[in-house]
């Protein structure tokens, strides 16, 4: 676990390269960890602030991470961004929405789906 850490650091900009899917799910797995940890923000004061600085530390390794990942599938990383993006343009519907909670919903099915894809070459 610790080496998939150090390679999502490490390749925070790459975004040419490739992501094995074991790298992938392993940061996954830390993410939804990390989210779930911030269910707890509003019992232990102070922790909003640790996640979001965690969050913003988050923010681009995971971009690249998940763009090499569809490289890697065979698919354009470009769709990996935009699949990122849609989920913080649905914060514009209502909290409530269904329209919103779908879009989430549709574009996490896809990436993490995406994500676990066979490569479509072997990497070199």
């Amino acid at each position: 676990m610790k080496n998939y850490i150090k390679r999502f650091f490490e390749n925070a900009f790459d975004f040419k390269g490739n992501a094995s899917r074991s790298e992938f799910l392993a940061v996954l797995l830390i993410t939804f960890v990390i989210g779930a940890v911030s269910s707890f923000d509003s019992i232990v004061p102070g922790l909003e602030y640790i996640i979001a600085i965690i969050a913003l530390t988050w923010l681009v390794p995971s971009i690249s991470l998940t763009v090499r990942r569809f490289n890697d599938a065979g698919i354009a990383g470009g769709l990996a961004i935009l699949l990122l993006i849609l989920p913080i343009m649905a914060n514009w519907f209502p909290a409530s929405s269904t329209l919103k909670f779908a879009l989430e919903a549709i574009c996490l099915i896809l990436v993490v789906g995406i994500g676990v894809m066979a490569p479509k070459k072997a990497i070199s």
